[in-house]
């Protein structure tokens, strides 16, 4: 049992995140990190991941000016599904959100810049993904 004093962690560390005051500072944000996984209406994208110049980027219509970034685009892509059955309008959200975050988490790449390789890498193994992006939706 001696041994087990050089193994000590700090009361912060055994402390459920939930317990702790929204303004801890444990709990802030660390600048330029990236967010763990959360729903599309609560991301914010870094700017280098943004797609704003992704090079698979085609130009924006007049009329579609206000999609300039990757998450825009989604969102009007999703947009456009909502008159679909309820369970395809899920589908459709659920897959695109998959997508995007894991061409941001896991490639560290803009949605617009992803290429055939990196497509084939994610149709491989999406399921993967999903079981890590549901994980981090329960923390």
């Amino acid at each position: 049992m001696a041994g087990c004093t050089q193994h000590y962690l700090p009361p912060l560390a055994v402390t459920p995140h939930r317990q702790l005051a929204a303004d801890h500072p444990a709990l802030q944000p660390v600048p330029g990190a990236l967010a763990d996984v959360v729903p599309l209406e609560a991301l914010h994208v870094p700017a280098g991941l943004d797609g704003s110049a992704g090079p698979n980027r085609a130009p924006v219509p007049a009329h579609q000016a206000e999609l300039n970034t990757d998450l825009q685009a989604v969102h009007a892509w999703i947009a456009i599904r909502v008159g679909r059955s309820d369970a395809t309008s899920r589908a459709c959200r659920r897959e695109a959100e998959r997508l995007l975050l894991w061409a941001i988490i896991v490639k560290g790449k803009q949605l617009s810049s992803l290429n055939t390789p990196d497509c084939a890498e994610y149709l491989v193994g999406p399921e993967q993904f999903a079981a890590f992006a549901a994980a981090s939706y329960r923390r």
